[in-house]
């Protein structure tokens, strides 16, 4: 016999928990679309740095797709990415040895290798690795508490990881099943857990967003459009440059620069700035960075967001412009510079295409550099031409003016990825995780 709730049953059993659910799903779709605003993509956010990690092909898949779900992590994700790659590599490792047991004795024994039960070891090598990682995952975390949740529900999580990567080798259906069922309900409680962290991390992607707009604003310069991605954003600006090149008039298209919303040179430039004679060499050195960006093939912009793009433009122009007159006064884009320049904190960074070829290389991310790197070096190295294909002529202090401002970006990136870290740990707090899951 069905059971009849009262009003005050239904409420609470029925009605709360209903209107819960919908809710964060209203809020992890808002999350979405605000993640892909500022890193290009939403699925499959952390691609790349799964694809850092190594071990069994396998294993790595399913652990990504655990991980994956984990979406109210993705702040701490991004914040820390060095950090959880890391953990993810010692997770990775440790599955790899236990699955490799499994494997191992199912050969011995002639049989088809037997589901995972608990995380108690008999065998004392795996006991002890298991330990290991442990002590190692702790220490890479350093109190931080969303990492170390995070970590545990990926630890949690390694029985199903065990059971779906020898699924294949189990001839018995029922079995399969079992494990089918079982890896589905583990993901249950993680699922939980991360439902609990999206109303914080909608206040801090809202945050990041407002931010980012702010300094394309103080740049003079309007957003273009949300969701745009970085290749498509390419052939809207470069044709918006395309605008001032195919002008004749040297009145009509100091206008334009006067005029522009999209580049930030209202910002960049004053009156007197396009009087100077420099100004021709700083037109010279953007007319070349905006014709190879058209025909870039080398770097891959199609998971980076449109507004990074935008804002990666405008720090070009500022560098150019104060690298050619000598200015000591870098403006409001010297923050957009450092952001540009930023890799290793992925939630102040701006998602610019890597150097594959460096990181082909050997190189890690920071040594290899992004776009905007590259295209600092490129300039600083004249190896932007004219449009006929002829060396710039650079003022002579031009690689004194590009060194000190270089130093500029490190120093204020440093700052930027310090302050990032303090704010994040000071929210952390706030967030109380530990409190509510006890």
């Amino acid at each position: 016999m069905n059971k009849i709730l009262k009003r005050d049953e239904y409420i609470k059993e029925v009605y709360d928990p209903m209107m819960e659910e919908k809710r964060y799903e209203e809020l992890k779709v808002i999350n979405e679309g605000l993640l892909k605003t500022l890193f290009g993509m939403a699925k499959n956010l952390f691609k790349q740095d799964w694809a850092s990690i190594k071990g069994n092909t396998n294993i790595i898949k399913i652990y990504k797709e655990i991980d994956d779900r984990l979406s109210g992590f993705s702040v701490m994700k991004l914040s820390k990415k060095d950090e959880c790659n890391q953990i993810r590599q010692e997770l990775v490792d440790f599955a790899c040895d236990w699955y490799e047991m499994k494997m191992n004795h199912a050969k011995d024994k002639d049989e088809d290798p037997k589901p995972a039960k608990s995380m108690k070891f008999k065998d004392e090598t795996l006991k002890s690795n298991f330990e290991t990682t442990q002590n190692k995952i702790k220490s890479i975390a350093n109190g931080d508490e969303q990492m170390i949740k995070w970590a545990q529900l990926l630890m949690d999580s390694m029985k199903s990881v065990i059971n779906r990567s020898i699924l294949n080798d189990i001839k018995n259906e029922e079995t399969k099943k079992e494990i089918e069922k079982q890896f589905e309900e583990d993901l249950k409680n993680p699922e939980k857990v991360s439902k609990m962290l999206e109303d914080w991390q909608n206040k801090v992607l809202t945050q990041v967003q407002k931010d980012r707009e702010k300094l394309i604003s103080d740049a003079g310069a309007t957003p273009i459009q949300e969701g745009l991605l970085g290749d498509k954003a390419i052939q809207n600006l470069c044709g918006e440059f395309d605008k001032i090149r195919k002008t004749k008039k040297a009145e009509d298209k100091l206008n334009l620069f006067k005029k522009d919303s999209t580049f930030g040179f209202k910002s960049i430039f004053n009156e007197d700035d396009y009087q100077n004679k420099a100004f021709k060499t700083t037109y010279k050195l953007m007319d070349s960075f905006y014709t190879k960006l058209k025909d870039e093939k080398e770097f891959n912009f199609n998971d980076t967001p449109g507004q990074s793009v935008q804002s990666m433009c405008i720090a070009v122009n500022s560098f150019i412009k104060n690298c050619v007159y000598g200015s000591e006064d870098y403006g409001n884009e010297l923050n957009m510079m450092a952001k540009c320049a930023i890799l290793s904190n992925g939630l102040v960074n701006y998602k610019l295409p890597l150097n594959k070829v460096a990181i082909d290389k050997g190189l890690d991310d920071e040594a290899a550099g992004n776009y905007f790197t590259d295209t600092i070096s490129g300039i600083i190295n004249g190896e932007f031409k004219d449009a006929k294909g002829n060396d710039i002529k650079l003022p002579d202090d031009f690689k004194q003016n590009a060194d000190a401002l270089f130093n500029k970006i490190k120093s204020a990136a440093k700052k930027i990825k310090e302050k990032s870290d303090k704010d994040y740990d000071a929210q952390l707090k706030m967030l109380k995780l530990d409190k509510k899951e006890k």
